[in-house]
């Protein structure tokens, strides 16, 4: 099963009820980075697992190839 919630206000119907969960470049823009982790793990099964990805981009496109950010083809 996939949703997409509100980690920071995690309801109780939604407590332990996922194997993983994942977030995916969210952490830097949370007001309340521990609220969004404690939520994430509240969501957890008992012996479940957390992914998170946050990638160190700029705004720009200019400055993402000036910190070598950008792929080249």
């Amino acid at each position: 099963m996939f949703a997409e919630v509100d980690a920071c206000n995690v309801s109780e119907d939604m407590a332990e009820k996922y194997d993983l969960v994942m977030l995916f470049d969210v952490f830097h823009d949370v007001a309340y980075p521990d609220k969004l982790l404690q939520g994430a793990r509240k969501m957890l099964k008992p012996g479940g697992r957390y992914l998170m990805v946050d990638v160190d981009m700029m705004s720009t496109l200019r400055e993402n190839k000036e910190k070598g950010l950008c792929l080249k083809f």
